[in-house]
């Protein structure tokens, strides 16, 4: 699947397991677009009900600088991921979203100005567009 996001956006890492196992250890490796692992990875997915296994810390995050997170994840039979079990692997995507955009009112009655901020390649471009009511 993928996800769009920005940098600093949470990475919410979720496997479902289709006939709903509870027993199992899933371990999820997460990667750069330059194929280099985040801090931290692997993650240890925990269960969290009807076949959900579920990671969330405000230490996982979209990077800076970078386009896409690949997360793969692994279903192991056993609590030292050792034994593989019988599931096919999955991934997802995290995909860095390309436009931001917020507008500012400076007073009630006139819109000052509306400001759109591009994110590409994790830098960010900014345009301001005055608006004239009268116009």
């Amino acid at each position: 699947m993928s996800i769009g996001v920005r940098p600093g956006d949470p990475l919410i890492l979720t496997l479902m397991l289709g006939d709903g196992a509870s027993n199992k250890y899933i371990r999820a490796y997460c990667f750069t677009d330059s194929n280099v692992p985040i801090a931290g990875s692997p993650f240890i997915l925990y269960y969290s009900g009807n076949g959900v296994y579920y990671y969330k810390s405000s230490t996982l995050v979209f990077p800076v600088g970078v386009s896409q997170v690949r997360a793969e994840y692994y279903v192991y039979e056993d609590a030292l991921f050792t034994v593989k079990s019988n599931y096919e692997n999955s991934m997802d995507i995290f995909y860095l979203s390309p436009v931001l955009a917020t507008s500012e009112i400076s007073t009630y009655d006139q819109l000052n100005a509306i400001k759109v901020a591009e994110i590409t390649n994790g830098k960010m471009q900014a345009i301001s567009i005055n608006l004239d009511k009268n116009g």
